[in-house]
């Protein structure tokens, strides 16, 4: 009898493969009866896709090529033992999009055990002589949620997290966007989305590389039904990237998968990566994929976790040679810091030729002040009470300086041709070499920057970039390391400053440096309309995420529409739990031109006081546990002795049931702006607690006695 195609099922899933191919036709989630694949890619079918040097790629074979060539076909095994299904496809030979064939043996394996909804999927390629460029596996194209795609949601890990609703339409939108000029610096700003432009084949795509500004190996699609998890389940020994991607509306569908960085040919390659289907929210993918991870609770000072926030003073000399602030000056910026409710400082610029112009050359600048000054200036903070921390960039060597010839041509990053990886920022005379963080002698001058400030009396670093800026192939053939050992050279360089008792904030957020520093800047307002950095916060909870906020009024540094998003941006970082990083520029960005809105971030930080000073462990759970809202948002932490309830802008928020334990007859403290009566009841088991015209609020709930 004639079979075109083979299935295969749990009582979860159901899968369907191609008879002669080997390529996935239907996926189906069980549960909801709902085939995922509403759209077959012919250009590019699943569940693998091998993209060459030249363009080309290689995909499971047409049915015609199997059928006109038989060594082509794939053969399929499933082998069942004690409720798993073991699905094996392999191929003796391939065939790439313009017709070359290749005698290399391909093998994918996915792995179906009963009362799972995940695909363990894993892939081989032997007697490797394909000139590879990347591998996706796995990957699943021409998917949507259910009868329309207009109630989907995509989160995805960039940068903590985006959110972006029918990501079909959203992802192919026309860019809406504005320019933006501060000083030297020209910056485009979305005002939606992200601005995305298709590429030669009509493709909309995300595609950013772990880590970062990829900051976890693991992305969601989802409605009020059903969802999709993808993913790579352990931590890689290469370079990854998540892709998701579509044509938009002219061609429905969504295409997610692992995307591979190929950087040598080698007799043997191996892939990893999961999807799981599951009921429709995005926590139940982040509980899977944090049950996976290799990160952990983050170690950091104590001082750290009890600071309330930083000011961060970029003003000590600009690029431009402008000095507005002198070591002299620290102890009047100590003073008006703790004026607002905030313990911690940040200097930039204090270095010779000042910020985004001397580095690597971290000495003081003489027109800023001596080091014995600075040094006087940290003991004025320290009596009060007040930590400092430094910027220092992770990457960035100014070309023009003689002294840096020796240095650049030892530990910067080459290409593969041998020439330099160079960098622009702000004034267009100003070039960097891009430096190796692999490299030994990088490693050795950074490390001797952290010595420098920690002589002077430096409390912890800002590490700029590192966690932001995407990782980078070295092919330096004086470099003792592997073409891809970018990650594991930041975390060297990571280690150095913690080794000698400096906290560590750096630029960006990843789970392969979460659980090493004391915080991660995710910079919401560069992408503050998709931003959703609950999506990190809520995986990792034991991690600590760093953000921006900004005055309303007199803001120079950013646009309007982000000025005007203020109380938004405060909000986040309080229903969240986020570090505060409020920038205090003289003439540019700075809350003391702003009175109004600086009373209510003083408001704010007192809230976070309050919430940092209860007892106990406190877990981040984001909405669960939130039955209604009656306003705008709202937020659950879990913690020794209770619940802790955020809201904002809110009138009434129902806490479910399954926290029985909560005292609702009794609410222990509660902290808000614009106080009105509070009221907390009981109804069908649920916590209703009632807060009128509350702008922003904490209330921690007690447990019952036992």
């Amino acid at each position: 009898m004639y079979i075109s195609r083979y299935h295969f099922e749990n009582d979860m899933i159901s899968l369907s493969l191609d008879s002669k191919s080997g390529e996935l036709l239907e996926l189906i989630n069980k549960v909801t009866g709902d085939n995922l694949i509403k759209s077959h890619e012919y250009s590019c079918p699943p569940p693998f896709c091998l993209c060459l040097e030249d363009g080309a790629t290689v995909t499971a074979p047409r049915r015609k090529d199997c059928m006109a060539d038989t060594s082509l076909a794939a053969d399929i095994v499933c082998v069942e033992h004690d409720g798993v299904k073991l699905i094996q496809v392999t191929y003796d030979r391939l065939i790439d999009s313009i017709g070359r064939k290749y005698d290399e043996t391909l093998s994918y394996t996915i792995k179906l055990t009963n009362g799972s909804s995940v695909l363990e999927m894993d892939m081989s390629l032997e007697n490797n002589i394909l000139p590879l460029s990347s591998v996706l596996y796995p990957y699943i194209a021409g998917i949507w949620l259910g009868e329309s795609y207009d109630d989907d949601v995509l989160v995805y890990p960039m940068h903590g997290g985006i959110k972006m609703d029918c990501p079909i339409r959203s992802m192919s939108a026309p860019p809406n966007r504005i320019n933006w000029r501060w000083q030297e610096y020209r910056y485009v700003y979305n005002l939606t989305g992200l601005g995305l432009w298709a590429d030669g084949n009509g493709y909309y795509n995300l595609d950013n590389k772990y880590s970062g500004p990829l900051s976890m190996a693991y992305l969601d699609m989802y409605d009020e039904n059903g969802g999709i998890y993808l993913g790579h389940p352990d931590e890689p020994d290469h370079t990854i990237s998540l892709l998701a991607q579509t044509k938009g509306e002219v061609c429905a569908g969504m295409n997610l998968a692992v995307r591979h960085t190929i950087t040598e040919t080698m007799p043997q390659l191996f892939f990893r990566g999961q999807i799981m289907l599951h009921k429709g929210d995005w926590h139940i993918a982040a509980d899977h994929h944090r049950a996976l991870s290799h990160s952990g609770k983050r170690s950091c000072p104590k001082w750290f976790d009890e600071s309330s926030g930083l000011a961060a003073h970029y003003d000590f000399k600009y690029q431009n040679g402008g000095v507005v602030h002198r070591f002299t000056d620290i102890p009047r910026l100590v003073d008006d810091a703790l004026s607002v409710g905030l313990d911690h400082l940040l200097i930039s610029g204090w270095h010779k030729d000042g910020f985004d112009n001397g580095f690597p050359q971290y000495y003081c600048d003489e027109e800023v002040g001596t080091f014995d000054e600075l040094s006087e200036g940290l003991k004025y903070a320290k009596e009060h009470g007040v930590k400092v921390s430094f910027y220092i960039n992770s990457r960035l060597a100014n070309t023009k300086y003689e002294a840096n010839k020796e240095l650049i041509e030892k530990g910067c990053i080459r290409r593969k041709d041998g020439s330099l990886y160079i960098e622009q920022y702000g004034d267009e005379t100003i070039t960097f070499a891009t430096m190796c963080a692999a490299s030994k002698d990088w490693q050795t001058h950074l490390k001797g920057a952290f010595e420098y400030v920690k002589k002077a009396g430096a409390d912890g670093i800002y590490f700029d970039q590192i966690g932001m800026a995407p990782p980078l192939l070295c092919y330096s053939k004086e470099h003792d390391h592997r073409i891809d050992e970018w990650i594991a050279g930041c975390r060297r360089l990571i280690e150095n400053a913690r080794n000698i008792g400096l906290n560590v904030i750096i630029e960006g957020c990843s789970d392969l440096y979460g659980d090493m520093v004391g915080g991660q800047l995710i910079s919401t307002f560069a992408y503050i309309d998709v931003a959703f950095p609950e999506l990190y916060r809520y995986t990792y909870p034991d991690q600590t995420l760093v953000d921006m906020v900004y005055p309303k009024h007199n803001l120079a540094m950013r646009p309007v529409f982000v000025a005007n998003k203020s109380k938004q941006m405060i909000d986040t970082a309080i229903l969240t739990g986020l570090y505060i990083w409020a920038y205090d520029l003289e003439y540019d960005n700075t809350f003391f031109r702003d009175p109004k809105t600086l009373e209510y971030l003083c408001g704010a930080l007192n809230i976070r006081k309050s919430f940092q000073k209860l007892e106990g462990e406190k877990r981040f759970v984001d909405t669960n546990g939130i039955v209604e809202i009656d306003g705008a948002r709202a937020t659950l932490f879990e913690y020794d002795y209770g619940l802790v309830l955020f809201a904002s802008d809110c009138d009434k928020v129902t806490v479910s049931g399954r926290y029985s334990c909560i005292n609702a007859k009794r609410i222990i403290d509660k902290n808000v702006l614009t106080d009105g009566a509070i009221h907390s009841s009981v109804n069908y088991d649920n916590t209703v607690i009632e807060m009128p015209k509350t702008k922003l609020g904490m209330f921690v709930l007690e447990k019952y006695d036992e």
